[in-house]
């Protein structure tokens, strides 16, 4: 038992340590953040479903007698009337009664369809997939004027190909009746005009909304003599990844008309990363706001719900059990008076926010108009993880007066998720849209993840590529390098306090053992004499803090991981400058945001690993890289755990066979489908690990550290004297107690302090 002490810290470390490390790589199981739909590749959607066009030729446009997807009974609602689409409203539903409690009388209005021959319903796209002169292409639905397709122009699904990646797209579900249920990003759904709710997403079977110029649409609300009530308007303009939407409704009556949108939002992003789905389902659903009566205001907070402040994931954004699903405002924000800045949606590597445009000496660029963000799903009936999800935007209502127009605006950004772009995007920069950038996987793992931390990390490796190594997989060891380099001073203190105190244990276990043996029978005696053999050994019980800053250490190599996972300069780039894609075009180390692909495997091998797929992936290839860290962990663990001089007991050498385990078999195994950024990460840090940890065994052999001067016995160390400290306060309160005794209650320490009490009472001039 005696040498337990010298032995906890080599053991206690390692466990802590690999516990960390397991629980960030297995938080997305723990959270069944799992693979939620069927993948394409780079993350994409899949195709939807083709449908058999009616009443148009076969290049021209589908019949859209569609449905918006679950839409809300009433402005309140949480519930959605799963009805279709393919009509006026029922334009009393909504009205409001009178005080006598008559409804009056309601007015019937409906959306003007589009006239003209089906071939002619297109729209014109916007930019195009040119990157030396567009950003993006936007391609327009005939259904709501929303977005039907975005794609980025700088941006390719996968290595060499030709197709860009898509940020933004329609998802469509087929019905039986043979029409559609969609979401559509962006599009409008119905316009309440007083107390009538009139359905815009289409006219029917035919579109609701004519094209005036590219990115430029109007659709007219008529009563039911035809008589144009509405006129609205729905304007996009393209600058760079901003698209800018404006909405204007004008009053055609003589008469005042509240007016009220309801469109969708940006709809969810397809899983990042295809068949090697590594790290789980890592998508969000974000939102900036602004706090009121602030020069400035908070951007970024993942307050999602009222029960569930800080939940941003999808899971748990999807377990919200109705088809909409009420995300803003929540009970912190209604009680806090915030208003919403932005709010979008986000995987690995892109994103897709709505944002409020700077509007002169406003403090901040508040979302215009909009009064509720729900979260709408595409299939009610599906189930949650499968079903594809949107947002839905709820202005507040308008008060137009005959003959006037109510306008609002609002950026949408849509492309990669990198802090310099967005930055570059004046629009995106005011709303600070930068905070939709997070280095975090979420969870408990989140407070370790600081930031400010990650940004810096990132910073750093931009400059390391740019400027000295131009390849990031160098820039990725020269990061490890700095970092532990800078880490190494108070490393170098944390081994030499606990090899120091290890070395202390294992010199005293004999003088302990027989200690144990002597008094075995008196354990206060015991006690006593181990506290005297510490004090002469000169063993300071605080060697035990050694550990304490490798702990704290820790934060930063999470920070460090979490960067490099979501790093987007890390994507589609290949290692060492590509100097294996040279050699017969072999695609190890070719993209370092996914495995090695050392050996890639056929499509017949491929192979899914049970109740772990959704966070671990599809193994695609044989990976070299991961076999490579286990064989670096084999090494670190045995220099760094040599043979010991003593005897261990049984439960320490099954200590550490599980962690030589975990070390050498478990770790190489988590990170076997993850990118091979990280497993370079991994191996470089461990490697340097080794050759740091040798220098500094050097350097405390060099200078005899591991030696303390022995104590003077006559001069008390600082534990003798807390000691002799506490028996001489024990010794005075027993002889003050024993004086009281003898004399009475009102003498001794207690008559003392009764009479000190008094002296204080007439300074002070109390009786």
């Amino acid at each position: 038992m005696a040498d337990a002490p010298s032995r906890a810290p080599r053991i206690l470390l390692p466990v802590v340590l690999l516990l960390l490390g397991g629980l960030i790589i297995a938080w997305p199981l723990i959270t069944g953040q799992g693979q939620t739909q069927p993948q394409q590749p780079d993350g994409q959607a899949a195709d939807p479903p083709a449908e058999t066009p009616t009443g148009a030729p076969a290049d021209a446009a589908e019949s859209i007698d569609d449905e918006p997807g679950p839409q809300p009974a009433d402005d309140q609602s949480d519930i959605a009337a799963d009805e279709p689409v393919d009509g006026p409203a029922d334009a009393g539903a909504d009205a409001p009664t009178d005080a006598a409690g008559d409804q009056p009388p309601a007015r019937t209005l409906r959306v003007r369809p589009v006239e003209g021959d089906p071939s002619t319903w297109t729209y014109t796209p916007l930019g195009g997939l040119d990157p030396s002169a567009d950003q993006m292409e936007v391609t327009f639905s005939l259904r709501g004027a929303g977005v039907e397709r975005i794609r980025l122009a700088g941006y390719r699904i996968e290595i060499g190909g030709t197709e860009r990646v898509i940020v933004q797209e329609e998802a469509v579900q087929p019905l039986a009746s043979g029409g559609a249920r969609r979401l559509v990003p962006f599009a409008a759904v119905e316009v309440a005009v007083g107390g009538a709710r009139v359905p815009v997403f289409t006219a029917g079977d035919r579109p609701a909304w004519r094209e005036r110029a590219p990115g430029d649409f109007e659709a007219i609300i008529e009563d039911a003599d035809a008589n144009a009530v509405v006129r609205l308007t729905r304007t996009y303009a393209l600058d760079g990844y901003v698209l800018t939407l404006t909405q204007a409704a004008e009053n055609l009556t003589d008469e005042p008309l509240d007016v009220r949108w309801t469109t969708f939002g940006p709809v969810e992003l397809a899983p990042y990363g295809g068949a090697t789905n590594y790290g789980g389902d890592i998508r969000r659903f974000r939102f900036g706001y602004a706090a009121p009566n602030a020069p400035g205001f908070v951007a970024g907070q993942e307050y999602i719900a009222s029960r569930d402040r800080a939940a941003g994931s999808r899971d748990k954004v999807a377990l919200r059990y109705a088809p909409v699903a009420r995300l803003w405002p929540n009970d912190a924000a209604t009680k806090q008076g915030y208003e919403l800045v932005w709010t979008g949606v986000k995987n690995r590597y892109f994103g897709v926010a709505v944002f409020g445009l700077a509007n002169g000496s406003a403090p901040a660029p508040v979302l215009d108009g909009v009064d509720r963000v729900n979260r709408v799903m595409l299939d009610p009936g599906a189930v949650l993880k499968a079903n594809t999800m949107g947002i839905q935007l709820v202005s507040s209502a308008q008060a137009i007066p005959p003959g006037r127009t109510a306008t609002t605006e609002s950026g949408i950004y849509a492309g990669p998720l990198s802090r310099e772009i967005i930055s570059d995007q004046p629009a995106a920069a005011a709303a600070q849209l930068s905070s939709l950038v997070q280095y975090s996987f979420g969870g408990p793992c989140a407070v370790c993840t600081f930031q400010w931390l990650a940004h810096a990390l990132i910073g750093l490796l931009d400059v390391l590529h740019d400027y000295i190594a131009h390849d990031w997989a160098l820039a990725i060891i020269l990061l490890v390098f700095i970092v532990r380099g800078i880490l190494h001073p108070v490393t170098r203190w944390s081994q030499i306090r606990v090899q120091r105190f290890s070395h202390q244990m294992q010199q005293m276990a004999p003088k302990q053992k027989k200690i144990q043996e002597k008094y075995k029978g008196d354990p206060k005696r015991m006690q006593a004499e181990m506290a005297k053999l510490w004090r002469e050994e000169g063993v300071n019980p605080a060697g035990l803090l050694g550990c304490l800053p490798m702990f704290m250490q820790t934060p930063v190599w999470i920070a460090l991981y979490a960067s490099l996972f979501f790093a987007i300069e890390l994507r589609h780039e290949a290692a060492f400058f590509g100097v294996f894609q040279m050699l017969g075009n072999w695609q190890f180390l070719a993209d370092l945001a996914r495995p090695d692909a050392a050996i890639p495997l056929p499509a017949s091998w491929h192979f899914t690993p049970p109740l772990i797929g959704g966070l671990y992936g599809t193994i695609t290839a044989i990976n070299v890289l991961p076999l490579l860290l286990g064989v670096v962990f084999f090494i670190q663990q045995k220099y760094m755990m040599p043979p010991q001089t003593a005897t261990l007991s049984p439960e320490q050498q099954a200590q550490q066979k599980m962690i030589k385990f975990m070390m050498v078999v478990m770790f190489p195994i988590f990170m076997y489908t993850a990118p091979s950024g990280l497993t370079i990460y991994f191996i470089s840090n461990s490697v340097l690990g080794i050759v740091e940890s040798r220098w500094i065994r050097a350097h405390i052999n060099k200078n005899d550290l591991l030696e303390t001067p022995k104590r003077d016995p006559g001069k008390p160390g600082m534990l003798q004297r807390l000691i002799s400290r506490a028996e001489e306060r024990q010794r005075m309160i027993q002889e003050a107690r024993g004086v009281a005794d003898a004399k009475g209650p009102t003498s001794g320490a207690l008559g003392a302090r009764r009479k000190h009490n008094q002296q204080r009472r007439r300074g002070r001039g109390r009786p």
